[in-house]
């Protein structure tokens, strides 16, 4: 079992590490061979510093504006909800339903990109961490964790005293050679902001939400709640980023933004006795850019 875990560190330093080191960066190292085909030639090759990874992220994200048609889905998930009233905690499980649902939602654009951060270039002072990866050596690495975690629960008896080469082989197996593939093709971008985020940041990268246009969609609440007015402030805000690798185009873009939320409501319907009510949440919004058509790929037919 010890060996198991000894082996398993290694193969996570070889697959991950090389991509991390200098700023979290690293040279362009050689993928494993993972597939009966070569990996496709890269446009531009694999950025080695902070200075050079935020210059790709800029420069693939000016690319994206030439993108003809896209899907953007909107999640809001909140945690944490508090309020000081026992009938309301207990109705809470629906209230974060309702909430949810009223606020999230998907839908297929052929416009202008106009989100502040497709529009606005990422400033190094807002960069926490950022890291430019292998798409496939993150997938090895995530399905080396799972692997480490059977065996730590005893499901992989066999694999206890592996050698790297097999934990390697069964981590390609788990995969599966689709992925392994497409995996191949593409560059992974992480990014966080420094936190707390400020209003003067936020507004670079988010598109500020109207008011009223929320209040209105919490409306759907009615039967339950009347929100009177709330206060929203950004916690922080991560980038993840699919780049394919010959082209440089990204295929898929997802913000995730982390708010603390403070809200007035009156209680309706089977809440009524709760009257005036004070809320606080955390709220967790994910705006997604999916299915990227690009003008010059042939239409379906």
């Amino acid at each position: 079992m010890k060996r198991g875990k000894i082996l398993l560190a290694a193969i996570l330093a070889v697959a991950v590490l090389p991509s991390l080191c200098a700023c979290s960066f690293g040279g362009a190292a050689a993928a494993p061979e993972t597939t009966t085909l070569p990996p496709p030639a890269a446009k531009t090759k694999l950025p080695g510093d902070t200075t050079a990874a935020i210059a790709y992220f800029n420069q693939v994200v000016v690319g994206i504006r030439q993108s003809k048609e896209y899907n953007q889905e909107v999640k809001v998930e909140f945690g944490d909800i508090e309020a000081a009233n026992k009938t309301l905690m207990a109705a809470v499980p629906t209230l974060k339903k309702v909430l949810q649902d009223a606020l999230s939602g998907s839908e297929t654009f052929q416009a202008v990109w106009d989100y502040p951060l497709l529009q606005n270039a990422l400033l190094p002072a807002d960069v926490a961490e950022i890291k430019v990866l292998e798409r496939l050596d993150v997938l090895l690495a995530e399905k080396l964790t799972e692997i480490q975690a059977d065996i730590d629960a005893g499901r992989l008896p066999g694999l206890a005293d592996a050698t790297t080469e097999q934990l390697r082989e069964e981590a390609l197996n788990r995969l599966g050679s689709e992925a392994q593939e497409a995996a191949q093709g593409l560059y992974q971008i992480d990014i966080l902001l420094k936190a707390p985020l400020t209003d003067a940041v936020a507004v670079r990268y988010v598109r500020p939400a109207d008011k009223a246009d929320i209040l209105a969609e919490l409306k759907k609440a009615k039967n339950y709640l009347l929100v009177e007015d709330y206060s929203s402030t950004a916690e922080s805000l991560s980038l993840f980023v699919l780049v394919a690798k010959e082209t440089d185009r990204v295929t898929e873009l997802r913000l995730t933004e982390i708010s603390k939320a403070a809200a007035e409501a009156v209680g309706v319907g089977t809440l009524a006795q709760a009257g005036k009510i004070a809320l606080s949440a955390t709220a967790t919004k994910t705006v997604s850019f999916t299915s990227l058509k690009w003008g010059d790929e042939p239409k379906e037919t």
